[in-house]
């Protein structure tokens, strides 16, 4: 009989809590909300990205709007701005814009 009963609670061991499974695959709130702003972040990017490509360069409109959807200040937007190499890549200057959103 002991042995059965230490049958059963090595088996009981080894079996996975089914508890523990399910929160192993749902991911936290804040990775969730943190993958929700890198998806906005991106978004944005790209749109702010083609619209300032489609004119060939930064401009104080732009500048202003960046530093709107990114909240951040126009001072901080303008440095960036001065820093992206002329002429401007759609592909490069959204990267640029990525990292200047997610770097807030």
């Amino acid at each position: 009989m002991v042995e059965e009963e230490d049958a059963e609670e090595a088996e009981q061991e080894q079996e996975p809590n089914d508890a523990e499974t399910a929160d192993e695959k749902t991911p936290p709130a804040d990775q969730d909300l943190s993958l929700r702003f890198r998806m906005l972040v991106e978004s944005n990017a790209k749109r702010l990205s083609r619209r300032i490509t489609k004119k060939g360069s930064v401009t104080k409109n732009e500048i202003e709007l960046i530093a709107q959807a990114f909240g951040l200040t126009s001072s901080h937007v303008q440095q960036w701005a001065q820093q992206q190499v002329m002429p401007l890549e759609a592909e490069g200057l959204a990267a640029s814009l990525i990292q200047l959103g997610m770097n807030q």
